[in-house]
């Protein structure tokens, strides 16, 4: 009996996306944890978080650092011709140190983590066109392109989130494995690890917590005044009695730098913002403040910043 030509015909050709993107958009572009931790303080606030907490120990970092060190200098001491060892920017300090981050926004829910969370790229103005580009609480959104959730590949290999949704009694665990991410040939093939939480797995009403580990020796390198510096300073537009900033629960107080020049409009005081209004993607205006201000020359910014 002949095939009728839809049993013949090849299968369609399909767009596949490799996980060594996550690496690209992860790793690659987030290369310390300053940059990193802005990342999940954005998304914080524009989940309408009253505040955003971020735990982690300098002192148990630097001295995990200085183990691994130690150990590759050691696996340096004894390589043989031929052989290959793991490089030192890409060791792993021990599980148990963490670096936490958790707010008290909406939260999430399994379907939100699905479809929402895990999807990278998400566009997520032009899906709530209505919004205007502001949070349900009117916050004009900080979130960049939907690609700040692989922030945290760029300083871990296991990022864990927990999320419990407003209105739901239960919270939702999900873990995300970058080695097992990076095994699959393409990132349809990748399941991701969950749990229901009926306790509310310790957030009440609502809100995310979200924990790094397995941290990646080299971005690590920063000191905690460094890091506080450049999250006030990113955040500096944002009143703190809005959004309060907390890193190992004392406020992150706002950076003073001494700047020389304002542009534009030169003339007015440095400190001053000017208003503007810009057309935005999917039509309308957008209405924002802005200033690009210049440091003194002795006072320039470092390499990080």
């Amino acid at each position: 009996m002949a095939k009728s030509a839809a049993e013949t015909s090849p299968p369609p050709l399909t767009f596949k996306v490799a996980p060594h993107l996550v690496e690209d958009l992860g790793l690659n572009l987030y290369t310390t944890l300053a940059r990193v931790l802005v990342e999940f303080v954005a998304n914080a606030y524009d989940a309408d978080s009253p505040f955003v907490d971020l735990s982690f120990d300098s002192t148990k970092i630097k001295r995990a650092r200085e183990v691994v060190r130690r150990q590759y200098e050691l696996d340096t001491a004894k390589i043989q011709p031929g052989e290959k060892i793991e490089p030192l920017e890409t060791r792993v300090l021990p599980p148990e140190i963490t670096i936490e981050i958790e707010d008290r926004g909406h939260g999430m829910s399994r379907d939100d983590l699905n479809n929402k969370f895990l999807f990278a790229g998400r566009r997520r103005r032009k899906e709530e066109p209505d919004a205007l580009g502001r949070s349900p609480n009117g916050r004009p959104l900080m979130g960049r392109k939907g690609l700040g959730k692989l922030a945290g590949f760029g300083v871990a290999k296991i990022i864990e989130v927990v999320s419990r949704k407003q209105g739901e009694s239960h919270a939702t665990r999900i873990t995300l494995n970058y080695d097992a991410i990076m095994e699959k040939m393409s990132v349809h093939e990748i399941e991701i690890q969950e749990q229901r939480l009926d306790d509310g797995g310790g957030i009440d009403p609502s809100g995310t917590r979200i924990v790094l580990s397995h941290l990646l020796y080299d971005p690590l390198k920063s000191r905690e005044t460094t890091i506080e510096n450049s999250i006030s300073e990113y955040f500096s537009a944002v009143d703190p009695a809005e959004f309060v900033i907390r890193a190992n629960k004392k406020p992150v107080k706002p950076f003073e730098r001494e700047h020389a020049y304002a542009w534009p409009e030169p003339d007015r005081p440095i400190e001053d913002y000017v208003e503007i209004k810009l057309p935005r993607e999917g039509g309308g205006e957008i209405s924002f403040s802005y200033r690009i201000r210049f440091t003194m020359p002795d006072n320039a910014l470092n390499a990080e910043e």
